[in-house]
């Protein structure tokens, strides 16, 4: 799977979701309150925020281009750690905005 692509000017909301052994969604269970962490193996590129009912994660950019920076997202249930998620993600430019002048070395006439 290829890393997730974020613009360094914008944000992701990722849906967290409890799978069974075989991939399959299971519905009507809660994690542990206080539970879930979500950290970034690099934490300067991107800040991850779990929301308060902890069924999302709030990816945003923070300017500093990367390439395969990891999340992981861990979280208990009925006490019993789950195995954590991850998505990597690559932090690009945004639309060109400005023209920039660099100089060189002076030389003589």
């Amino acid at each position: 799977m290829s890393d997730f692509i974020l613009n360094d000017n914008q944000h992701v909301t990722l849906t967290i979701a409890l799978t069974d052994a075989s991939n399959n969604v299971v519905r009507g269970n809660q994690l542990d309150a206080g539970s879930v962490t979500a950290t970034f193996a690099d934490g300067s590129e991107f800040t991850a925020v779990v929301s308060t009912d902890q069924n999302t994660v709030l990816v945003t950019a923070n300017g500093n281009l990367t390439k395969d920076d990891v999340l992981t997202v861990a979280g208990s249930l009925n006490g019993v750690a789950l195995t954590p998620g991850t998505l990597a993600f690559d932090e690009d430019t945004s639309t060109a905005t400005t023209v920039n002048l660099t100089a060189g070395t002076p030389v003589n006439n």
